[in-house]
C-alpha cells in the first residue's frame, strides 16, 4: 500500500512511500480519460512554477506526458520536456519518443548539447546525421551546419571565419566552374586551402590556439 506523506517544513515536500514488496515503488500518477484521445493530448504533467525579478509568476518549465498515438495495439507515448526560452514563452527543448530523441536548444545555457560519458566514452549504436548547407561561388562559408557544399561557376575566393573551439567541418566541391580558393581567418596548415575539381572534400576542426586544423584531406591544394 502506498502512502502520502507531507514534510511540514520549509519546502513542502511531498513523498509518496510505498510499504509493499517487490521492486515497485511509489507512483505519481496523471491520469487523462477522454472519449476522443488524438496525438499530442498532454495526459499528465509536472509543472515548476516561480517568481522572476519583477515578482511575477510563471512556469519556468513543464516534463509533460504526451500522446504519440492512439491506435489499439500500437498506441505511443512522448516525453516533452519544455524550458523558458529566454523570451518570455515555454519552448519544447527535449522530446524523447519511440522512434528519436530530439533536443532543441535556443537562448538557453551556451547553445549546445552536452553529452559526458563520465571518462568512459559515449557509444553511437546506429549512424549519425549531419545537416549540410551550401557555399555557392564567392563569399563565407556557413558556419552553422557541419557539411557544406562549396559549387562554383568561376574562379571563386571563399572566407572561413574562426569557429568554436571543437567544432567539426567537412568541405565537399560539389560543382566545379573554377577553383574555390578557402582563406581561413587562422589556418593551422597554412594560408589556404584550394578545391579544384569536382569531389575533393576536407574535414578540419577548430581549435582556439591554432585556428582551423585540416584532419582529411582529398585532393585540395594547401598552400
Amino acid at each position: 500500500m502506498a502512502r502520502n506523506q507531507r514534510d511540514e517544513s520549509p519546502g513542502n515536500a511531498n513523498t509518496v512511500i510505498s510499504n509493499e514488496e517487490g521492486s515497485s515503488g511509489g507512483q505519481f500518477i496523471g491520469e487523462h480519460i477522454s472519449s476522443t484521445p488524438a496525438a499530442f493530448d498532454a495526459v499528465a504533467s509536472l509543472v515548476g512554477r516561480g517568481n522572476n525579478n519583477a515578482n511575477t509568476t510563471l512556469t519556468y518549465a513543464t516534463v509533460n506526458c504526451v500522446v504519440g498515438g492512439t491506435t489499439a495495439g500500437s498506441e505511443e507515448g512522448v516525453i516533452v520536456f519544455q524550458l523558458q526560452d529566454g523570451t518570455g514563452s515555454l519552448a519544447n527543448s527535449l522530446l524523447i519518443g519511440q522512434d528519436n530523441v530530439k533536443a532543441s536548444i535556443d537562448n538557453i545555457g551556451t547553445g549546445y548539447l552536452e553529452l559526458s560519458g563520465d571518462n568512459d566514452g559515449i557509444k553511437l549504436n546506429d549512424f549519425v546525421f549531419f545537416t549540410d548547407e551550401s557555399r555557392a561561388d564567392a563569399g563565407a562559408i556557413p558556419l552553422t551546419e557541419t557539411i557544406v557544399r562549396v559549387s562554383t561557376t568561376g574562379a571563386a575566393a571563399v572566407t572561413l571565419a574562426d569557429g568554436t573551439h571543437g567544432q567539426l567541418l567537412m568541405l565537399v566541391f560539389t560543382n566545379d566552374g573554377g577553383d574555390a580558393t578557402i582563406t581561413p581567418s587562422n589556418f593551422l596548415n597554412g594560408t589556404t586551402l584550394t578545391m579544384n575539381d569536382a569531389g575533393d572534400s576536407a574535414i578540419l576542426v577548430f581549435l582556439t590556439s591554432q585556428g582551423w586544423c585540416l584532419v582529411s584531406n582529398n585532393g585540395c591544394t594547401v598552400a
